[in-house]
């Protein structure tokens, strides 16, 4: 266990790292490659990405998100996305 648990803490701290430094981006730039519906993001490194993701996303003032939604907008196969982030898959 305390393996396991060393693995989510390292996990964490690199994503407050991100947030702290501003560096948080889209599931799509983090693992390019892969789509929305893609088991990626059901499992392992993909699944913790757009976990955390969700979380931070849900959290930020409307004029942030709107910031991050110009600074990047969804790609053709993500359509509705940031909209899910706020209300649900």
């Amino acid at each position: 266990m305390a393996f396991l648990e060393d693995v989510i803490a390292k996990g964490n701290a690199a994503w407050d790292k991100r947030v702290k430094e501003g560096t948080v981006v889209p599931p799509w730039h983090e693992i390019p490659g892969y789509g929305r519906a893609s088991m990626c993001w059901r499992m392992g490194g993909g699944e913790d990405y757009m976990r955390n993701f969700r979380e931070w996303f849900s959290v930020l003032d409307r004029h942030d998100r709107e910031k991050f939604q110009t600074e990047f907008p969804e790609p053709q196969d993500w359509s509705g996305f940031y909209a899910s982030m706020l209300t649900g898959p």
